[in-house]
């Protein structure tokens, strides 16, 4: 199955579960996000510790709660000591935690740690194929809490090691890792700073996606009739999980908002129903083109635009500097790369 379609898929899917899930009163309230226990101890469990291309590259798992370990890679400079600014990054709908060794380089030559943790249902924490279709409602439903309160227990074991400067904690979250990632933040004070990648809010808009009604109609037509209905229930029906509650919460710390103008997945009117939730300060960057990982050449200006961000919201800790280490740019150069003014 391709990248595409497992986007879609998955959005189609969460959509509908999440609508079924804000239909059961025991989640469609206040109490969604409630399972998160600071006090619980991390239950660290070290897997590996290697020495990648200039980077500690360190395999571990933590406890999000009890019994439930979340696998995490986290990549930090080998030739820094000291505290390091940590750039926790929120994957995508379809990825895993190895998403980390095709970016981390230029973020950590920058003098980041760079963290990425498997989300519910992804990489080793995936169902297993045998799982009922009531097992995988289940889980769609949870994903958004479990990702948000993940994030929160993972901040909570980062700020326990001696080389985690607590004042320097920046998220970036793309497509889902974005609609994740904004009530994480709100909803965490320790977070400086927080890049939105290809994010959005408004599920009645998020149904309105291109991508979605070319998928149902090739593969689902059976579904097609029924989406106007879908539609127009979610706009009646509190979904719990929806990022336009929250991400107004984020303020005043600063925010990088980055979408596509042709982006099938993640529409135009689903960006900016985020980008109208989230409060000043932000700064807001549109590329030409589809949603982000379907272009590897807008992947590259994006994640580059970004690490100049941060590098910026980190500058009064670098003595005002804000340059980049020219080793990491040629990681984006190779294809031509270039950020956007402003970035």
């Amino acid at each position: 199955m391709n990248f595409k379609r497992i986007l879609v898929r998955g959005l189609v899917v969460l959509a509908a579960l999440l609508v079924v899930g804000a239909l059961l009163k025991e989640r469609a309230d206040a109490q969604y996000f409630d399972d998160y226990d600071p006090a619980l101890d991390t239950g660290l469990q070290v897997r590996a510790v290697t020495e990648q291309d200039g980077y500690i590259l360190e395999d571990f798992t933590f406890q999000a709660r009890p019994g439930e370990q979340v696998p995490t890679l986290l990549a930090r400079p080998a030739d820094v000591s000291g505290k390091l600014p940590l750039i926790l990054f929120l994957h995508g709908i379809g990825q895993k935690k190895e998403f980390l060794n095709e970016i981390c380089k230029p973020f950590v030559q920058n003098g980041f740690a760079f963290a990425c943790f498997d989300q519910h249902m992804q990489g080793e924490r995936k169902l297993p194929k045998e799982a009922s279709a009531l097992a995988n409602a289940k889980a769609f439903i949870d994903r958004p809490w479990k990702t948000v309160n993940d994030a929160r227990r993972f901040l909570d074991y980062a700020l326990q090691r001696d080389d985690i400067d607590p004042q320097r904690i920046y998220v970036v979250g793309a497509s889902y890792g974005a609609i994740t990632g904004s009530t994480f933040a709100a909803k965490d004070d320790r977070v400086r700073a927080i890049a939105l990648v290809y994010g959005g809010a408004d599920i009645v808009k998020m149904l309105q996606a291109p991508m979605i009604d070319s998928e149902i109609a090739s593969n689902y037509p059976q579904l097609g009739p029924w989406m106007p209905l879908l539609r127009n229930a979610t706009t009646y029906i509190p979904v719990p999980a929806a990022p336009q509650y929250y991400a107004g919460e984020i303020s005043p710390r600063p925010v990088l908002l980055q979408n596509g103008t042709a982006d099938g997945l993640i529409a135009t009117p689903a960006a900016e129903a985020l980008h109208a939730a989230v409060q000043e300060p932000k700064v807001i960057q549109w590329y030409e083109g589809d949603h982000i990982g379907l272009d590897e050449n807008t992947v590259k200006q994006v994640l580059l635009a970004g690490m100049k961000w941060l590098v910026e919201q980190d500058a009064e800790f670098r003595g005002g500097d804000a340059s980049l280490v020219q080793e990491s740019l040629a990681f984006f150069n190779a294809e031509g790369a270039t950020a956007p003014e402003g970035a």
